[in-house]
């Protein structure tokens, strides 16, 4: 005969509230350096997927075949996330980011020296770039949410939505700002500086695969001097236990 689970005796630790856990947050000097450089990820992957997304037409070629290119590449992007428990978060995010930066230098180049009739080499590249920068998104959605302690990660991924709202909503200005030659090649310097820099400062970030994820704002101001354990570590250690 099975024992009626009784839920009383469940040992409940006291809510700190959310004024507290933002307190200790304002005092961590390493979540806010993971918020403010993960913020400006986010801003910057929806600053440019957006940008990427609205001027499809000024790559040249066919327009509607364009955009089905850019849909296809993107959902390869989206794919890479199942081989993410065996890449890495951090290696991922890192080679998405900077191959985005690496292509928009490229495709400054092709505006200023290619020639026209060259325009699906434009294209070629700018799906390099929407891969790099789908991928990057999908990373993100899982990076984030692993870079942060429990109790303040529905904070964080707030924090972070504001931040790639702002991106998207700045983003389809840019190509307005000048015409001609200049006018197609602003955005991708632009787009080459941020994902550059933001992809330099995320060098800071650490890996988050396989690691045991902290619950409180004090295990993870620990990280920086315990070595978080991996799960299977960690079941190991029961076994031993036992």
């Amino acid at each position: 005969m099975q024992k009626e689970f009784d839920a009383s005796k469940i040992k409940k630790e006291p809510d700190p509230g959310i004024r507290v856990i933002l307190r200790k947050l304002f005092h961590s000097k390493l979540l806010l350096k993971r918020l403010a450089i993960i913020t400006s990820n986010w801003f910057v992957v929806s600053f440019i997927y957006y940008g990427l997304t609205m001027n499809v037409d000024s790559l040249g070629g066919n327009l509607y075949e364009n955009f089905a290119l850019l849909v296809l590449v993107e959902l390869a992007g989206y794919c890479v996330v199942f081989f993410l428990n065996f890449t890495g978060r951090r290696p991922v995010h890192l080679m998405s980011i900077f191959g985005c930066g690496i292509a928009s230098i490229v495709s400054v180049l092709l505006i200023q020296f290619a020639e026209q009739s060259l325009y699906w080499l434009h294209i070629l590249v700018a799906l390099v770039s929407r891969f790099g920068i789908s991928t990057l998104f999908a990373v993100l959605y899982v990076y984030t949410g692993e870079l942060f302690p429990t109790v303040i990660r529905s904070i964080v991924m707030g924090t972070v939505s504001i931040g790639a709202r702002t991106g998207s909503m700045i983003s389809p200005y840019l190509y307005d700002i000048t015409k001609g030659k200049l006018g197609k090649m602003l955005p991708l310097i632009v787009y080459a500086v941020l994902t550059i820099t933001v992809g330099l400062v995320s060098l800071r970030l650490p890996e988050t695969n396989k690691r045991k994820l902290t619950e409180t704002v004090e295990e993870a101001g620990q990280s920086l001097t315990v070595d978080i354990k991996t799960s299977e570590e960690l079941d190991l250690d029961r076994v031993l236990a036992e």
